[in-house]
């Protein structure tokens, strides 16, 4: 289940034009900017039943945009985030199941700024995706 999920976030990003790569690890060194890395942040599990339970697998997205190594600067690197975010939120919000893998998911981000090495603007959003686990 965490597979097809973790994999279907990544589809979903991929899918949006203006990001250039998409990771499922946090990589030191990134191929192309913007860049999307996705990986897992908590996860919960509540007894819905003697059946069955629901699964909250938590991801965090985080897009990075780099500043210096291109030359574009702060104000170029805002924009092309800005140019992201309504797009990113509305995928998930379209397809809030991700394909049926989830019966729900929820979407939030905060925006900020990273040294890695260079320095980089950062969106990052946590999606939560709601599934049910059937008990054996």
């Amino acid at each position: 289940m965490y597979s097809s999920i973790k994999t279907g976030i990544k589809t979903h990003l991929e899918a949006i034009d203006g990001i250039k790569k998409v990771y499922g690890y946090e990589k030191g060194e990134l191929d192309g900017y913007p860049s999307a890395v996705v990986i897992l942040d908590a996860i919960e599990t509540e007894l819905e039943t003697t059946a069955e339970d629901t699964r909250k697998y938590s991801f965090k997205i985080k897009i990075y945009q780099e500043l210096d190594k291109d030359g574009i600067g702060a104000e170029e690197a805002e924009s092309r985030v800005e140019a992201l975010l309504d797009t990113i939120l509305g995928k998930f919000e379209d397809d809030y199941t991700l394909g049926g893998l989830c019966y729900n998911s929820n979407i939030k981000g905060i925006a900020g700024w990273a040294d890695r090495g260079n320095k980089e603007r950062v969106l990052e959003f946590t999606l939560e995706c709601f599934a049910i686990y059937s008990l054996t």
